[in-house]
């Protein structure tokens, strides 16, 4: 399956943790699964979607997603993709969006610029920039009430 490496208690926890997983199987043996979270309420995020690779393209990651999109009637449902899974998240409605960030540990910012799922980072592109923090000051008082 395409899914990060864990350990099956931390696989475990999350779909326990879930707001809403979402199990396939094939006479017993698992072909795929996928989960989200959300407040129930505005909006939702679907993570690890997982398709055995003997499954992928013969429509079982269409049922999940299909499954988990009807559970949501929300303003909207957020999704991360691999890049290459770009095309079938379009078939599903999913628009590409341009004001999405994401902060990640150093160890997770190595492995998401080795994986190029970063299109920049720190004003560089992804291949040229250092894994280290990049130093943003916030206006705190910018908007508030």
């Amino acid at each position: 399956m395409i899914c990060p490496v864990l350990k099956p208690f931390d696989i475990a926890h999350t779909f326990i943790a879930s707001w809403a997983p979402v199990f396939m199987s094939n006479n017993g043996k698992p072909v795929g699964a996928a989960r989200a979270v959300s407040c129930g309420v505005f909006h939702a995020t679907i993570v690890n979607v997982c398709i055995d690779p003997d499954y992928q393209g013969e429509g079982a990651g269409r049922l999940l997603m299909e499954s988990l999109l009807t559970t949501f009637p929300l303003e909207w449902i957020f999704l991360t993709s691999v890049p290459d899974k770009n095309g079938f998240c379009r078939k599903l409605g999913f628009l590409p969006q341009i004001n999405a960030m994401r902060f990640y540990s150093s160890s997770a910012l190595d492995s998401a610029l080795q994986r190029g799922v970063l299109v920049q980072a720190c004003g560089q592109p992804h291949s040229q920039v250092v894994p280290a923090r990049c130093k943003v000051g916030l206006n705190m008082s910018a908007g508030m009430a």
